[in-house]
């Protein structure tokens, strides 16, 4: 008797143990999927037909995937929504939720993140801006304050394919690009550099550059070969040359006050999103550069020897010194905070190149 009295206790307490594993399993995959979060209305700038505009609507819904169907974004492409100089404002104050914008439109309020795009002969490759931003983003912790003093939490940046120059008329050395009117790098170096030539250098959006080509507003814009085959540029211009390097492009961000109302799941899933968008952006554009330069000369492009870079760059002095000296004169960033960026920025840069492009190995985007 006793046995079987043992034995009917035993099994009610492997029960009870059983019953309480399955609510705490039961209760945590719910924590997320009970949190009422709202509809994101996430404004872009990049054009719905864009080559990495795919991985916008993924990002999207990897997001609703992994809360379990708690949030839910929706993507509005530029003009629906918010023109490209409203965004941080609406942003900020919780017009739109989400916000993904390039900070060379607002170099004032954004001064750190602005000179990773105002220096594209700094990075040699897509990876290599992956490998700046990404671990300036976790060491430098005033980047991520220039969007918090705008109401904002910096998800990710995407890192880009080199950059070229497409043009309606032939650019093989700098004597070419005198009197021209370039949709060009932003930054005053790079303003200089330009205008040292006799070109006139512009910031016009993505978006309008394909009519100010057709229409005669630009001769000539610098952009990746897979934006001028996925939105077509090469209908007006015929011409592509003069590569200038890579930078680190467009944010992800999200509205601090929505931000800090999620909970540690959720944003857990953002994050995920977020990092595992901004490998997928550096793996298309390594995969995706050789094909659209074989696609354009397909379609008609030639693509011209550039001589004289390098000498150009020479004549406007020392790139690193020269984003330094913009942080604090043009961008009034702090002294010591300007100095502890970019060399930061130049330690890492030497040590991607020492330890990766130099040996071949390829650095696994964490």
């Amino acid at each position: 008797m006793s046995n079987i009295r043992y034995q009917r206790k035993s099994y009610c307490v492997l029960m009870v143990m059983l019953a309480v594993l399955f609510l705490i399993s039961f209760g945590s995959s719910q924590t997320i999927a009970q949190t009422k979060v709202k509809e994101l209305k996430w404004a872009t700038f990049v054009p719905e037909n864009a080559y990495d505009s795919p991985m916008s609507k993924r990002f999207a819904e990897d997001v609703e995937r992994y809360t379990n169907g708690a949030v839910k974004i929706r993507i509005y492409w530029p003009g629906q929504i918010a023109d490209v100089k409203e965004m941080v404002e609406l942003t900020r104050n919780g017009t739109i939720d989400m916000s993904s914008s390039a900070p060379t439109y607002y170099p004032s309020i954004f001064p750190l993140n602005v000179t990773l795009q105002g220096f594209p002969m700094l990075f040699k490759s897509t990876e290599e801006a992956s490998y700046v931003w990404r671990n300036l983003s976790r060491g430098i912790p005033e980047v991520q304050k220039e969007f918090t003093a705008q109401n904002q939490y910096c998800l990710n940046r995407a890192n880009l394919s080199v950059y070229y120059t497409i043009s309606k008329k032939p650019i093989r050395s700098s004597a070419d690009l005198k009197g021209m009117k370039v949709r060009a790098m932003p930054g005053k170096y790079f303003s200089q550099i330009m205008e040292s030539a006799g070109a006139v250098s512009l910031t016009t959006p993505i978006s309008e550059v394909y009519e100010g080509l057709l229409r005669g507003a630009l001769d000539a814009a610098m952009l990746t070969v897979q934006v001028f085959e996925s939105l077509k540029f090469y209908e007006p211009a015929k011409y592509v040359s003069l590569p200038v390097g890579t930078l680190v492009a467009y944010w992800i961000s999200v509205n601090l006050d929505v931000w800090n109302g999620f909970t540690p799941e959720i944003k857990n899933a953002f994050t995920r999103a977020a990092m595992e968008w901004g490998a997928r952006m550096q793996e298309s554009n390594i995969s995706t550069e050789a094909a659209s330069i074989k696609s354009l000369k397909e379609k008609g492009v030639q693509f011209l020897e550039f001589k004289d870079w390098e000498a150009m760059i020479a004549k406007a002095g020392d790139p690193w010194v020269a984003a330094k000296d913009s942080l604090i004169k043009d961008l009034k960033v702090d002294s010591a905070v300007a100095d502890r960026f970019v060399k930061r920025w130049h330690e890492l840069s030497d040590e991607y190149r020492k330890n990766y492009s130099s040996t071949g190995k390829q650095w696994k985007y964490e």
